[in-house]
């Protein structure tokens, strides 16, 4: 059986990119292009993994997101792999890869290589 990924992400070209790759590295792969609109399709299919921009329609939509996602009774033990333009050492959000701040399972930073987001997968989908 596949393993189900939901990416949230407002950038068109990553999403279309990144879902192409994954589909060939063997995953099944739905896409939300913002908070919203992932968060219903996580309540709705409940996926293994989520992929989760930072800056979407709103600079901290991102950080709203996970917290939703981890207050969700039926959500909270999906692993989520946070992926952002942004450093994850910015000042303005006082996050240094460390979950007291942010409740995600991996920070990474854009742009990172197809291989590294396939190696993450199976590591969190292990756990």
């Amino acid at each position: 059986m596949k393993a189900k990924l939901l990416l949230i992400d407002d950038d068109v070209d990553f999403v279309r990119i990144t879902k192409s790759f994954l589909e060939s590295a063997g995953f099944d792969v739905d896409v939300a292009y913002d908070g919203g609109e992932g968060l219903e399709k996580a309540r709705k299919d409940k996926p293994d993994l989520i992929f989760l921009d930072y800056m979407m329609l709103r600079p901290t939509e991102g950080a709203f997101v996970a917290q939703e996602l981890k207050d969700d009774p039926q959500l909270k033990e999906v692993p989520i792999l946070l992926l952002t333009a942004i450093s994850s050492v910015h000042p303005w959000w006082g996050v240094q890869k460390d979950d007291r701040y942010l409740p995600v399972d991996v920070f990474i930073d854009k742009p990172v290589k197809p291989e590294r987001l396939v190696e993450e997968i199976k590591r969190l989908l292990k756990q």
